[in-house]
């Protein structure tokens, strides 16, 4: 694996981001698809968001000196899971309120990304003991074509 690879540094930038909320108290780089997996978690670490970034999609290619570069999309999806409130959907709001402006906090994610934003294919969950929600980011990046 590229440590320094472009995808890389965004996904580590989003990770900083997401660190900068209050609330979130991990970060972790894998699915959790079923509740039983969040039991490996000790309550202090709840709130969970799971990032999970796909393999970016070069949707422009054009020539750059001697070799080319890319204009490519990176889909990023988020997971939130924290422990049951007496009000999850309350609770849901306001962790997804902060998540949003945190990811439009800088689209360009300090000069790493043409532009970031949130697409609109969300969803939420309610597994007690757990609540969560999912959304996903799409980073339009420019890279060379000597890495991604």
């Amino acid at each position: 694996m590229a440590a320094d690879s472009k995808r890389e540094r965004i996904i580590l930038a989003l990770i900083a981001r997401l660190h900068g909320l209050g609330w979130v108290r991990t970060v972790a780089r894998r699915p959790y698809a079923y509740a039983e997996e969040l039991d490996s978690f000790a309550q202090t670490q709840f709130p969970v968001v799971s990032l999970l970034a796909q393999l970016p999609k070069p949707e422009q290619e054009r020539r750059a000196g001697a070799g080319k570069e890319f204009v490519s999309t990176l889909d990023v999806d988020l997971y939130v899971f924290a422990l049951e409130a007496s009000t999850p959907d309350a609770a849901l709001s306001s962790m997804l309120d902060d998540l949003w402006r945190a990811l439009f906090q800088d689209r360009r994610l300090g000069g790493l990304a043409l532009d970031l934003t949130v697409l609109p294919e969300t969803e939420a969950a309610h597994r007690p003991p757990y609540v969560g929600a999912w959304l996903r980011a799409r980073v339009t990046y420019v890279h060379d074509h000597l890495g991604m």
